[in-house]
């Protein structure tokens, strides 16, 4: 080994650093988690891990994304670990991240959201109602309390903390006033069945779709309103970008399907050559 520092401290000392650097606990236990995987699959220790096992091991996963987001996560815990002159050594260093396809929106259609919403339970219904028109992810929508619920002639959510940090507020569609004046004015929502967690809000959602037949999920939900937000406000990207609570524009891109009208009326009104009017 390059350290006298087990793997266990290293990853027990990095968690602490996470921490107190205000990273969220959901982040922190992603990375720890992944850390212990990879030296599990490899049978390696972290400090005496080689390039070569590290390509092995991201050429191994499937998807691109994935594999993007696994190599983040090594390669800050290498830079850390120099950083603090724990290790001597980053064999992430001249590891090449995938390319990624450019993503494409892919919102749930008008008639499959009618089906689905038709068909749930109150809860399951309540859950895809604030993905598809407040563009709630799994984890806000498990941590939503009644008095969150704020309501009057500018009716809105607040959301204490969302999934890049920090508070927000959401606007509340009157479909969305009346659906949740059904659940509690106090405490968390999803009273007597919860709280839950947010991998069950995404895999109950998912399980309802797909027993539909629906080629769905949850996030398309959140798609869905990206796109329609994007309609509605007359294709402005950056009040879109404000619903979505995205950082970037160009990540609220990736959620809003372009109108098809749109573009129809931009080519129709190309100038034509004299010869071709």
């Amino acid at each position: 080994m390059t350290s006298m520092i087990t793997s266990g401290e290293l990853i027990r000392s990095h968690c602490r650093y996470l921490a107190s650097s205000g990273r969220r606990p959901r982040t922190i236990e992603s990375r720890r988690t992944f850390l212990h995987r990879i030296e599990r699959v490899t049978g390696t220790p972290l400090a005496d891990l080689s390039r070569d096992q590290v390509e092995d091991y991201i050429d191994s996963l499937v998807a691109p994304a994935t594999k993007r987001v696994y190599l983040a996560h090594l390669r800050a815990f290498y830079g850390w670990a120099l950083d603090e002159e724990l290790l001597s050594v980053d064999p992430t260093r001249r590891v090449r991240a995938p390319r990624l396809k450019r993503p494409v929106p892919r919102p749930i259609s008008e008639h499959d959201l009618s089906r689905a919403l038709a068909a749930a339970t109150p809860l399951v219904r309540a859950w895809m109602m604030l993905a598809a028109f407040a563009g709630l992810r799994a984890c806000e929508t498990a941590r939503a309390c009644g008095e969150h619920v704020v309501r009057g002639e500018t009716a809105y959510l607040i959301l204490p903390e969302t999934k890049g940090g920090g508070a927000a507020t959401v606007p509340l569609a009157d479909v969305l006033l009346e659906e949740l004046s059904r659940w509690p004015a106090t405490g968390p929502l999803w009273q007597p069945t919860g709280p839950f967690h947010y991998q069950v809000v995404s895999r109950k959602v998912n399980a309802h779709l797909r027993s539909l037949g629906i080629p769905a999920g949850l996030h398309s939900l959140r798609h869905r309103f990206g796109t329609q937000a994007y309609v509605s406000s007359g294709h402005d990207i950056r009040q879109t970008q404000e619903l979505l609570r995205h950082a970037s524009p160009a990540t609220t891109a990736v959620y809003t399907q372009l109108d098809p009208r749109g573009g129809l009326s931009i080519v129709n009104a190309l100038p034509l050559p004299s010869d071709a009017a």
